[in-house]
């Protein structure tokens, strides 16, 4: 009973506490490598944030040499950096291919990508290369970086984990010393309890060396017809009536679609109130709406005019990313397909348009198809509003 005794004061000594914060509340789980541990690698303030263009450094430069612009410097303190920018491109599937290669060519990988979205992590030595490489992708805009001083967390799991590992060993010495059953139990459930604590901390120390060992970039790709076209707000407020645009407004004057079109399956209209224009509205069950109306517009004005106001409309009333246009017809006439995407506290909301001019005796009229919902939502009665469209 001595033996006891002495181990649970050896425990009191080397453990001290059972559970070890890793100071960052929001650690990278979802990464499925692992690097192995590395040593200090750059420095900055424990807080640092950088809001400034970068210079971009052809793909025939010197290979790890350092970019005209370092943001990322060595140094004797261990800092956790996380940088984004916004690439505009002529081809996104391609450019996002292209990121991905350059990422893997410095010795980093792709954690996840989602329509443009992507995430990614580099070698801290290889980070203003990467950045610099970039911009013969695309346009680089938005760069942003911060930094985490990790040094005393890192400094403070490594220390608990050496005491955990020598009360181990000095456990595993009394197991082989017990004189009976109960010693033996006992001290061998402290010893599985400091086995299992050993093993999380030194998950969260190998996260935390991971940090500071690579830079998490989050890179935003899109192609160049999503950028917002020329103009400005105010012009857009002389057309009040875009700011509709992908509105969850349920209102609508009439009971069946505009145009001649179907109702799209699942699909139920809505009617209620009045509003400018002719408007027809319909929903699902799971948050998808389909709209079609047409309003009065200048006489003459062109379909390209009305394409890029109405991009200019989402990304301007709605933050809308990702504008796509597309050459499409609608009753027969020529018409845009415009898609879109946005980000917001529900998750990834997905934007169709379809948008045609028709001349009318007086002012013509601007005819809209609109379908917009949530993302898995979206893809489930897409290709049912597109067989109403065809």
């Amino acid at each position: 009973m001595k033996k006891l005794l002495t181990f649970v004061g050896c425990a009191a000594f080397f453990c001290g506490c059972n559970s070890v914060s890793d100071g960052n509340s929001s650690s990278d789980t979802g990464c499925k490598y692992q690097a192995a541990p590395v040593a200090p690698e750059s420095a900055v303030s424990d807080s640092a944030a950088v809001n400034s263009p970068v210079r971009a450094r052809g793909l025939g430069g010197s290979s790890g040499g350092s970019s005209e612009s370092s943001y990322f410097k060595a140094g004797d303190r261990q800092m956790a950096y996380t940088a984004g920018f916004t690439l505009t491109v002529k081809e996104l599937d391609k450019a996002i291919n292209e990121v991905k290669a350059l990422a893997e060519s410095l010795g980093g990988y792709l954690v996840s990508s989602a329509r443009g979205n992507m995430q990614i992590k580099i070698p801290v030595a290889k980070a203003d290369e990467f950045l610099a490489e970039a911009g013969d992708i695309g346009k680089k805009s938005d760069f942003r970086i911060s930094a985490e001083d990790l040094t005393d967390t890192i400094t403070d799991i490594e220390v608990r984990l050496d005491n955990l590992r020598r009360l181990r060993t000095r456990l595993t010495e009394l197991l082989a010393q017990a004189k009976n059953v109960t010693e033996t139990l006992n001290i061998e459930r402290e010893l599985n309890r400091v086995t299992t604590e050993i093993e999380r901390i030194d998950a969260q120390l190998q996260n935390n060396r991971n940090r500071v060992a690579f830079v998490t970039f989050s890179v935003a790709v899109i192609e160049e017809h999503g950028a917002i076209p020329g103009g400005t707000p105010m012009a857009i407020d002389r057309f009040n009536f875009l700011q509709r645009l992908s509105s969850t407004d349920l209102s609508g004057t009439e009971d069946e679609p505009l145009f001649g079109l179907d109702l799209p399956e699942k699909f139920v209209a809505v009617t209620h109130g009045a509003r400018q224009g002719n408007a027809f509205t319909a929903t699902t069950s799971d948050d998808c709406i389909f709209r079609t109306w047409e309003v009065d517009v200048p006489d003459d004005s062109s379909l390209e005019f009305w394409q890029n106001v109405v991009c200019r409309a989402l990304t301007t009333y709605d933050d809308y990313t990702n504008v796509k246009c597309f050459p499409a017809t609608l009753n027969g006439r020529p018409a845009v397909k415009i898609t879109a995407q946005v980000t917001t506290a529900r998750g990834i909301q997905l934007y169709m348009a379809v948008i045609s001019v028709r001349s009318a005796i007086g002012d013509d009229e601007l005819q809209i198809v609109e379908f917009f919902g949530p993302n898995e939502a979206f893809r489930t009665h897409e290709a049912a509003v597109a067989a109403c469209l065809k």
